[in-house]
Formats: C-alpha cells, sequence, structure tokens
C-alpha cells in the first residue's frame, strides 16, 4: 500500500533530521550554509511543512551533500513510491522533476 501523505512528509523530514545529525551539523549551521530560515527548516524536518519545494529541497540536500533523490526512499519497488513522492512537493516542483525526467528519458 503507498504511504499517506502525512507519512511521505513525515519521512521526508526523519531523513533530513538523520542526516543532519549524523554530519553532528545544528539546524543553526544548515541555515547559515543554505540561506533558509531555521523556522523552513524545522518545520520541514518535523513533518509539518505542507509543500516544500524543489529549491528549498535543493538547498538542504547542497548543505547536507546528498541528491534529492536520497530524500525518499524507492528501493527499486513499483509500489507507487516514486509517484507519491510528487505528493510531497508543490506544482512547479513537479513540473521541474517531470521536465528533466521526460528529457532523461529521450521522450519530447
Amino acid at each position: 500500500m503507498a504511504e499517506s501523505y502525512d507519512d511521505l512528509r513525515r519521512g521526508l523530514g526523519q531523513r533530513i533530521r538523520a542526516l543532519r545529525v549524523a554530519r553532528t551539523l545544528s539546524q543553526a549551521q544548515c541555515c547559515a550554509a543554505s540561506g533558509l530560515s531555521i523556522d523552513t527548516w524545522s518545520r520541514i524536518e518535523r513533518g509539518a511543512s505542507p509543500n516544500p519545494t524543489l529549491s528549498t529541497l535543493h538547498e538542504m540536500t547542497a548543505v547536507l551533500g546528498v541528491e534529492i533523490a536520497d530524500l525518499f526512499p524507492v528501493g527499486g519497488r513499483d509500489d507507487g513510491s516514486i509517484t507519491s513522492m510528487f505528493d510531497v512537493l508543490d506544482e512547479e516542483s513537479r513540473q521541474a522533476i517531470e521536465v528533466v525526467l521526460r528529457r532523461m528519458s529521450g521522450i519530447k
């Protein structure tokens, strides 16, 4: 069964927090390096941000030294995880990812 929207948000936040803690970084350090507000970073880690933008996730992953894709567990399963991850993103971010995926697959 596919994860619920709330589960996806919480899981995203938990993964970001785990990456930050594993690098012994505080939220304040991450915010200083990324330019994001502490409120934004904290809400995403708590799963309280309804639609983090692709730009915000990019800033976070740049500080954490990972790719955006690393935030979403796919594991090769065809259980809707790839499709469901788009529910966490805002419309503009979803469209940007769809354009990239189409270009990567050679579909115009």
